[in-house]
């Protein structure tokens, strides 16, 4: 019996375990940064909206379907598209991040494709970084905790 085998399988769910009430917190904030930052001036958020598409259409056919992540990504659109009338999900931020990633790993992209402005693409990486260091901090306090219970 391995480690993987005598480690009991956690179902942490941040709607249901109230220690991970904050995260719906990070969803809002990020809400916050990109009505403040990207969505406030209609040129930023067709630009912010037509970058994400872009991410969209760059992810592979899995099985000659459209993946989770593809239809993750167009969703966003749509929400950004509407002025985020709630916060974004965790799938639509870790696409995002995702897909960013695989544009200068996978296929060597320049700076500036995807999108008009230099200013969406900063403003992004920008929100995702943070999001992503909060969120690992979130969720490692959040294991600490049930480990030492």
């Amino acid at each position: 019996m391995g480690i993987e085998a005598s480690r009991p399988i956690s179902k942490v769910s941040y709607k249901s375990n109230p220690r991970l009430l904050h995260l719906h917190n990070l969803r809002d904030a990020c809400r916050t940064v990109l009505r403040k930052e990207l969505l406030n001036r209609a040129n930023r958020q067709l630009d912010l909206i037509s970058f994400v598409g872009y991410l969209a259409n760059q992810v592979q056919l899995v099985n000659g379907r459209p993946s989770k992540h593809k239809q993750a990504l167009e969703d966003f659109a749509r929400l950004l598209g509407q002025d985020l009338p709630r916060a974004p999900e965790h799938k639509h931020l870790l696409g995002l991040a995702y897909s960013l990633r695989n544009l200068f790993v996978h296929a060597g992209e320049a700076a500036k494709t995807g999108v008009d402005s230099y200013r969406t693409k900063i403003y992004s990486l920008r929100l995702l970084i943070d999001y992503l260091i909060v969120l690992q901090l979130q969720m490692g306090a959040v294991l600490l905790e049930e480990a030492c219970d």
